[in-house]
This record gives structure tokens, C-alpha cells and sequence, in this order.
């Protein structure tokens, strides 16, 4: 009877300037680790860092990995996770062709992070909402050159809708594409409302968090008889940890790879992007 190969899990964070979203994705993969000792876990990261996903890799094979399942840890599929993660894995086989790696899914839209949704808007504005008729929520993107990507913010936003009692709900970006966050509140201030919560589809902190944060603050002394209420991202979230828990389970069993890992069009989109990708923070 063959051996059970000996597997790493390589966990891939975006990474961010601001140390503090690094220190966030890191403290998430411990509390992963604590749950899961039996098994080799490795952190790194797309950028802004010193371990990048190469690096995970090439330690997870030095940790003895004969079978190795790349997790990206990122909220929605766009260039980091359809062609730059892909290509690197690419690069890694190259140089480890005994071991195996395989390329999990990302977090994307589903069941788990409508949830944790809902529930960091509960946290912040009341469960029930202090005045739910009255009250617009705003969901906030990063925003990104992939059509696809921005399309899920929209569709979260829609869930989010379908499962709250907030009748006004919006969406909006961060960064690189519109609406972004200003017109995003002034729509819904149009639409009479008397409060705003922004509520960040997020992972972790980082620039982009900080950003919004100094935004709210102006929004407050902007609209001075409007209220306005910041909700938490995810962070730490037990609902988090189980998504990230069912797509390494997925990919080890062989049920739901990332498409973008067999793709035959990822080579040419990965050349043409290169003529044409721009990644703002």
C-alpha cells in the first residue's frame, strides 16, 4: 500500500506596506496552524514583503513536502490570482518536478463571507439595525482592472440586500475604477438617507484600510447632521478560517482546483497583460 505524501500547505496573502495587514495575515495563519497542527503550513505573500510566494514554495519543499496546496488567501480573483500566482507556480514546478502543487481556490463570493458580511455591519450599527429604513449601506471594494472582480462587489452587494432588512444598499471602490467611495455615499444621500455605514469587503488592514478611515472622518464633518458608521473587515473571523479550511479540504481532493491553473488562454493574457496591467494602492 503507498505512503501517504508528505504535504505543505502554502498560505499566499496580498501583502501591504502597511506592516500591520502583514502582522494581521500572519497572526491568521497561526490561529490556522493551531487548528490544523498535524500539518506543514507556510505563510507568504504576493508583495511587500520579505517571503513572496516563491520563497513559500521553495520552503515548503525544504520542510520535505512531496505534495503542496497553494491557498491565496485573497477575497476576489483578479491578476495576482488568475495570472501572477499561476505563472509563479509554473516556475516552481519547474524547479521541484518531483513534488506536486496544486492551486486552490480563493476565497471569492459565497455563502461564508455574505455572513461575515452581515455580521460586521451587526456588529457596528445593531442587530436589529438602530434604523434599518433610514440608514444606506454603502459596500466598499478595493476595486480592481479585472471587470470580473468589480462584478462581485456588485454581486455582494446584492446578497448583502437580500439577506438584511437595509433597503438602501450600495457599492463602491477604494481605488481604480468607479463609483468610488465619494459618489458612492453621495448616491445614497441623494436617496434621502439619514446614516451611512461603509462596510469594507476586506480581509485584513492595511493603506487602503487607513485610507478609508481618514474618508469617514471627512464624510462626518462633510455631512454633519448625517451619521456615519465603519464596520470591521474580517480579520479573525472563525467563518474565514472555515472557507480557507474548505478549500485546502477541495484541493487536496482533487473537487475544485483554481481554472485558471489548466487554462490554455492564461500564457497570452499573461503577455498581454503585462503591455497593459496597472495595480494602484
Amino acid at each position: 500500500m503507498p505512503t501517504e505524501k508528505k504535504t505543505a500547505i502554502v498560505l499566499i496573502g496580498h501583502g501591504s506596506r502597511n506592516p500591520a495587514g502583514n502582522d494581521e495575515f500572519l497572526a491568521f495563519c497561526d490561529r490556522l496552524a493551531a487548528r490544523h497542527p498535524e500539518r506543514i503550513l507556510v505563510p507568504c505573500f504576493i508583495e511587500f514583503h520579505d517571503v513572496l510566494v516563491a520563497d513559500g514554495i521553495d520552503r515548503a519543499v525544504a520542510l520535505g513536502a512531496e505534495r503542496i496546496v497553494a491557498v491565496p488567501v485573497i477575497l476576489l480573483a483578479a491578476g495576482h490570482v488568475k495570472i501572477e500566482i499561476p505563472g509563479i507556480l509554473d516556475e516552481a514546478r519547474a524547479r521541484h518536478p518531483s513534488v506536486e502543487i496544486h492551486y486552490a481556490r480563493n476565497i471569492g463570493v459565497c455563502d461564508a463571507t455574505v455572513r461575515m458580511l452581515v455580521e460586521r455591519v451587526a456588529e457596528a450599527d445593531g442587530d436589529p439595525p438602530k434604523d434599518a429604513e433610514n440608514t444606506g449601506v454603502l459596500v466598499l471594494g478595493r476595486g480592481s482592472s479585472d471587470p470580473d472582480a468589480n462584478g462581485d462587489i456588485a454581486k455582494i452587494a446584492r446578497l448583502f440586500w437580500e439577506a438584511t432588512e437595509y433597503d438602501r444598499v450600495g457599492y463602491a471602490f477604494i481605488g481604480v475604477t468607479r463609483p468610488d467611495l465619494p459618489t458612492g455615499v453621495d448616491r445614497l444621500i441623494r436617496l434621502g438617507v439619514k446614516a451611512v455605514v461603509i462596510a469594507p469587503y476586506f480581509l485584513f488592514t492595511g493603506v487602503l484600510m487607513d485610507r478609508i478611515r481618514a474618508m469617514t472622518d471627512e464624510f462626518e464633518k462633510k455631512y454633519p447632521d448625517l451619521r456615519f458608521t465603519l464596520s470591521g473587515y474580517f480579520e479573525f473571523h472563525d467563518r474565514l478560517l472555515g472557507v480557507v479550511e474548505e478549500r485546502i479540504r477541495t484541493a487536496l481532493e482533487g473537487e475544485a482546483m483554481m481554472a485558471c491553473d489548466t487554462c490554455q488562454y492564461r500564457i497570452a493574457a499573461s503577455e498581454a497583460a503585462a503591455h497593459t496591467h496597472h495595480h494602484h494602492h
